[in-house]
């Protein structure tokens, strides 16, 4: 494949060709620009991936996603073409966008009206597109929205322009009837004001992960009320048990313990659910219950520690009339009032030897003996139990009997720390704050970058605190670095020359956090960050979309 070499030629949008552009290496399988895999598929592919999106998040939250993946198109050929090949002019370049965009298939451009005022900080350039696959995927989709459609070309522009002119740009179509041509407007992003400005941040930042959860949800509640019933089945007349909030996640290790809550939830196994306190036992209990068979029946969970011994043993198994200074009438304990539903014993092991006995004869008979009672009466609920302690050294120790622990430890499930799991903290505290501070802007990316790298050693719980703190003093406005507890923000004081001599970090390692500091300075201003550090925007946001 013939190339030219940048700084020998210069090119015109006229001579470019695809086939000139791409190098293809049939005998290994590979189609390449400049390095650069490609692949040549079925334009029905994106039109079966955008009908697989529109169906299950809606086509308004469709929008930024499709215009980001234009968008990283857009910008990795604005690049290429910049290294292989010599422009005349910024618009020359542009142009040849508009040239590659033509002969990738997406549809046939041309560019009609190009300005550039230095002494106004102006951009415009305006053009139409004939013949567009995603006209056409609309019209295969049936869908009845008039508006714009061609968000995918939209973005391969408005990458391949910010690359062009080393700022963000932004590309609209103008009309979009569903004809046969459509035309767009393309400038700098500022010049769309705020809702340009916040369509891009949109398309960029657009996590679907809030999404899919609740998608996940929904079918799980739809696959628990397909399952028919047994005619023996128990059944609660009281109020049903509502399915709990479920924090969002995206790590492996929390993927595997939501697997196995759904494996063991339909089954009537004796569930212990080890992890640090603060993790969610209790959350993971509560997740399992609801997909169970007894997900309408009472969930009636039980602090151990929490109680003192003759307490205890009242709350667990209940009592009869005179059992007790005090006891004036029957009391139905916990094991018993929650019929058939299930009973969470948190943190079991800080239960005395002396209670471990006849829990031990409860999971094995299925009955209990209220305190000063001579009848048992049968249970039925299920037990799920949970501890932040090493059971199996206290076993060794004599302080948690052996055959209670095998009777609870049927099917274990281990909950890990949240600094073993960076890649949920934000998940989650994005969660707290839209319960706690709906109206916030969210966090700035110096905030963000804290609460990543905190330990927390109150996990979650912790989490929700510090995020539930900042939104109040927060109010409307972006969690900012003074809005955190002083806990996470103690280190953030030392200075950056006393932060290389004591941990000597890498050259990206200061490089990140200085970037981060500048854009807290500038309040989250992307524009503005990137001129103090004398960077383009789009190097910026680059370097932005690393961190996260």
């Amino acid at each position: 494949m013939l190339k030219l070499i940048k700084g020998e030629f210069e090119m015109k949008p006229s001579d470019l060709s695809i086939i000139d552009v791409l190098d293809f290496k049939p005998e290994r399988g590979l189609v390449e620009l400049e390095n650069r895999r490609v692949l040549i598929f079925d334009g029905s592919i994106l039109m079966e991936l955008r009908r697989m999106i529109v169906e299950n998040i809606g086509w308004e939250e469709c929008q930024p996603v499709i215009f980001h993946y234009g968008y990283e198109v857009g910008s990795l050929d604005g690049k290429s073409l910049g290294e292989m090949y010599q422009w005349d002019t910024q618009e020359e370049w542009l142009r040849a966008g508009a040239a590659m965009l033509t002969q990738r298939g997406y549809c046939k451009t041309v560019m009609n009206h190009f300005s550039l005022n230095p002494d106004t900080d102006q951009l415009v350039f305006r053009g139409r597109w004939f013949n567009s696959y995603e006209v056409d995927s609309h019209k295969h989709l049936k869908l009845t929205d008039t508006g714009p459609v061609c968000f995918v070309i939209c973005g391969y522009l408005s990458g391949f322009a910010s690359v062009c002119f080393e700022r963000e740009v932004l590309v609209q179509e103008q009309d979009c009837f569903h004809r046969q041509h459509c035309s767009f407007e393309g400038r700098f992003v500022e010049g769309w004001g705020e809702q340009g400005i916040r369509f891009m941040e949109a398309s960029k930042d657009h996590d679907l992960q809030h999404k899919y959860l609740q998608l996940n949800k929904k079918l799980l509640a739809s696959r628990v009320k397909s399952v028919p019933q047994k005619d023996e089945a128990p059944s609660f007349d009281g109020t049903p048990h509502k399915s709990p909030e479920w924090l969002p996640y995206r790590s492996k290790s929390m993927t595997r313990v939501v697997e196995m809550a759904q494996q063991v939830a339909r089954t009537s196994a004796n569930i212990l659910i080890t992890g640090g306190t603060g993790v969610g036992k209790e959350v993971v209990a509560n997740y399992i219950h609801s997909l169970s068979l007894m997900s309408k029946s009472k969930f009636m969970a039980i602090n151990c520690t929490a109680l003192p011994l003759a307490l205890l043993e009242s709350e667990l198994f209940g009592h009869c009339k005179g059992a007790f200074t005090g006891a004036d009438r029957d009391k139905k304990g916990l094991m018993i009032e929650a019929g058939s539903g299930t009973i969470f014993l948190d943190e079991i092991g800080d239960v005395p030897l002396s209670i471990q006995v006849k829990l031990l004869r409860a999971l094995q008979e299925r009955k209990v003996r209220p305190v000063g009672c001579n009848s048992e009466v049968a249970i039925k609920a299920r037990v799920i139990a949970s501890t932040n302690r090493n059971l199996e050294d206290m076993m060794k120790e004599g302080k948690f009997r052996a055959d209670l622990y095998y009777r609870l430890n049927v099917f274990p499930i281990h909950v890990p720390q949240l600094q073993e799991r960076r890649d949920d903290i934000l998940p989650i505290a994005r969660y707290f704050l839209s319960k706690y501070a709906p109206g916030s802007k969210g966090f700035s990316p110096r905030v963000a970058y804290v609460l990543e790298n905190y330990d927390w050693p109150g996990n979650v719980r912790e989490l929700g605190n510090a995020i539930e703190r900042a939104g109040i003093l927060a109010g409307n406005k972006k969690i900012r670095i003074e809005h955190l507890p002083p806990a996470l923000t103690a280190g953030e004081e030392v200075s950056a020359l006393q932060q290389v001599k004591e941990g000597w970090p890498s050259l990206g390692e200061l490089e990140k956090k200085y970037i981060l500091s500048v854009l807290e300075y500038c309040e989250g201003k992307k524009m503005k960050a990137a001129k103090i550090l004398g960077i383009g925007s789009n190097t910026l946001w680059r370097k932005l979309k690393k961190y996260q």
